[in-house]
């Protein structure tokens, strides 16, 4: 219902039309001109089986004050209209969100696009539409528009939105009462430290000629006079490895007796995306490929940007960077495994743990308690550990 026509071009207009539709497809227009003023950027929900319309503007781009509104209206059949009150106590806004929630409607944020930009973020709450309490003046989150507001698991969670003076926000907040919020996850800025763990991981696959021989598409590669095979698809998904780290990895956090995925983000590709969806399409091999290259890409980084910042023997860098790698794949594997998602490949878990990730082998299965009950894994992480020591033995001790 409501909305604008034609955005800034000549002919543009607001709605006052109501339609509906049982499957989202057929559509069947129920009032042309409904009671209530034509508006965009209306609150609208479902409460006590009514349908109700909270404010919003006339003008959208064009409006100032004037073309604000804060009237609330419902419906019982969406043709005819009535209205609740012509000037509820929050004050008049568009782009706010509402919420039925705990027998309440519940509006908050929004505001004034122009002349000039004003965000809000108070909130209130109302029994019946008509009286209206201001839970908080100001909410801890930063004053939005264009927000996303949702019921989830008996909270109210804020997400995202937009101000002019911030840009577009990335952080998510909940709430139990709509004056006492949380900040569950605001947007991790690793950009720099990734693009620098990115660029010395990659100067050290090149110095080793992985890189050149894996953009020429070869199957092996000389390490220290050894011949190594290179991973099937290689990392020929290098030729956008600068891409890699924009979707470093995703976490699964437990907040609010509900668990959320979010994105560590920083700075590269779709590959972390395309891997969430391999489960879904009933797995691609191809995808198994980009487990193995974040791997070891991640596992080289940290080894090459301890290598150039530290002082440390290589060898212990070198421990230290793939016991990192095989933590987090540890950890990132059990998360999936309760989520019933894409997992990380045995073998892999095995092979960085036999070259020289087997302390963080043994920490990711004691601290999630993952592999414990496959005898494969200890045996493999005490055949690594043995290895580990001999040749700590002859790169450190004896030097």
């Amino acid at each position: 219902m409501g909305g604008w026509y034609n955005g800034r071009l000549e002919g543009r207009s607001a709605s006052n039309s109501v339609w509906s539709s049982k499957n989202g497809k057929d559509w069947k227009l129920i009032k042309e001109n409904a009671s209530w003023a034509p508006r965009c950027a209306a609150a609208i929900l479902i409460f006590k089986n009514k349908m109700w319309i909270l404010g919003g503007t006339t003008a959208y781009y064009y409006g100032g004050k004037e073309s604000l509104l804060n009237d609330v209206w419902y419906s019982d059949d969406g043709k005819n209209w009535k209205l609740e009150i012509e000037h509820a106590a929050w004050s008049k806004r568009t782009h706010a969100q509402a919420v039925v929630f705990d027998g309440k409607i519940w509006i908050m944020g929004g505001g004034r696009w122009s002349p000039e930009t004003v965000p809000e973020n108070d909130v209130w709450c109302s029994e019946d539409g008509v009286n209206w309490t201001r839970v908080t003046e100001h909410a801890p989150w930063a004053p939005r528009m264009w927000f996303s507001l949702v019921v989830y698991r008996g909270h109210m969670w804020v997400l995202g939105g937009w101000s002019r003076t911030n840009g577009n926000f990335g952080d998510v907040w909940c709430s139990k009462d709509g004056k006492n919020w949380k900040l569950i996850w605001i947007e991790v800025r690793l950009d720099r430290l990734l693009d620098y763990l990115f660029l010395a991981g990659f100067e050290f696959l090149r110095a080793l000629g992985f890189y050149d021989a894996l953009y020429a598409g070869q199957q092996s590669t000389e390490f220290f006079g050894t011949t190594i095979p290179l991973i099937p698809g290689g990392l020929n998904s290098l030729t956008s490895l600068g891409f890699l780290w924009e979707k470093i990895a995703r976490w699964e956090v437990e907040t609010c007796g509900s668990s959320m995925t979010l994105d560590v983000s920083p700075c590269g590709a779709e590959i972390v995306k395309d891997l969430v969806g391999y489960y879904a399409r009933g797995g691609d091999p191809a995808l198994i490929d980009q487990v193995w290259n974040c791997a070891i890409v991640l596992g080289a980084a940290i080894f090459g940007a301890l290598w150039l910042l530290t002082e440390l023997n290589w060898y212990i860098d070198w421990l230290i960077g793939w016991s990192i790698a095989a933590f987090l794949l540890y950890g990132i594997d059990k998360t999936q495994a309760k989520r019933g998602g894409w997992r990380v490949p045995e073998n892999l878990l095995h092979l960085v743990a036999l070259i020289g990730g087997f302390v963080g082998g043994w920490l990711g299965m004691l601290v999630f308690r993952h592999k414990t009950q496959k005898p494969v894994f200890k045996v493999v992480l005490a055949i690594a550990t043995v290895i580990g020591i001999v040749l700590f033995y002859f790169f450190v001790l004896r030097q």
